[in-house]
């Protein structure tokens, strides 16, 4: 159990990590490019959205106590920042092709 816990905490990980290159447009200048850039890392800014603290504590209280397997206070903001970084990328990656910036194919 604790080894398929761990290859797809990797797994997950690993994939996160995948980010698109931007290019210019064929009618973009650099400047309007860098321009473009600003504003997309800006608008896609997200802030976590961590669950409510009383969530953070039934990983470890209940009837029986400690319950294995229960996600703690740590795991929750975990998979908190990780949600927000996948919002964020999503975000950056529809500004840039609105703004007409192309992503760069990968070989």
């Amino acid at each position: 159990m604790r080894k398929i816990l761990v290859l797809t905490t990797a797994a997950l990980l690993t994939t996160g990590c995948a980010s698109t290159t931007w290019v210019p447009g064929p009618d973009m200048s650099n400047t309007d490019f860098v321009y473009a850039k600003y504003i997309c890392a800006q608008e896609s800014r997200v802030d976590p959205v961590y669950p409510p603290p009383r969530d953070f504590s039934q990983g470890r209280t209940g009837p029986g106590g400690y319950r294995p397997g229960a996600l703690t206070a740590g795991g929750q903001a975990f998979g908190a920042g990780m949600a927000a970084l996948n919002q964020q990328k999503k975000l950056y990656n529809l500004c840039m092709e609105a703004q007409g910036a192309v992503a760069e194919e990968t070989r």
